[in-house]
């Protein structure tokens, strides 16, 4: 570990007792090419791959550098797991950076409860219309579809959910039909889940885009 990175290990203790299990804490020693996690607290291993990877990405970047930051960037871990890096580059003695400490929200405790917000508040009842319920047609495969395609196509919308348009929510379904992913079982409740809309909502974009199309 690089020597000048003790003073921060107590952050790392500091950011994770008051923020709670929820959230998970690491200092990485950007130094060293394995990028090892001088201290991880709450932070899985494939979690730290996945925050690792990111710093691999990132770090290099000019802007980044500048800001001395990288804030609130989406990242997929293993499993499909939704993640919200934020890393702050801490500067040696001559300017450059010598370690990063991550802040990392688990996402999916927080999706999981917008649809039952949604549905709490009755958002969008108004809207409801019997074709929204049809059944699906079938839709051109592209390899074999899963649920993580979802995922990976909402991760890299690079905003969060609950602020995409709604031409960005229906480009991503859309592109989502194309593969076939919406044969899948569950895929309509996994997909209002991270857009954090209704199933309903789905159905009603999925109505229109096949409206479209004739």
């Amino acid at each position: 570990m690089h020597s000048e990175l003790k003073q921060y290990q107590k952050m790392t203790e500091f950011l994770s007792g008051t923020l709670g299990s929820t959230f998970e804490t690491a200092l990485f020693d950007l130094t060293d090419s394995e990028l090892p996690a001088v201290s991880a607290i709450n932070m899985p291993q494939d979690h730290q791959d996945a925050v690792r990877e990111f710093l691999r990405e990132v770090c290099p970047l000019r802007r980044v550098r500048a800001r001395g930051m990288c804030l609130n960037r989406q990242v997929i871990a293993e499993f499909g797991n939704l993640l919200k890096v934020s890393a702050l580059l801490l500067p040696g003695e001559d300017g450059e950076a010598v370690g990063a400490l991550c802040l990392v929200t688990r996402c999916g405790v927080f999706m999981r409860m917008m649809p039952l917000a949604a549905e709490m508040l009755n958002f969008d009842n108004e809207e409801l219309e019997d074709e929204a319920m049809e059944p699906l047609e079938s839709a051109p495969l592209s390899g074999e579809p899963t649920l993580e395609a979802i995922d990976r196509a909402v991760a890299e919308l690079g905003i969060e959910p609950d602020r995409a348009s709604q031409e960005e929510r229906l480009e991503l379904i859309c592109d989502l039909m194309d593969d076939g992913v919406f044969e899948l079982k569950g895929a309509v409740a996994r997909c209002a889940q991270l857009l954090a809309v209704s199933p309903q909502s789905i159905y009603r974009y999925i109505s229109k885009i096949k409206r479209a199309r004739g």
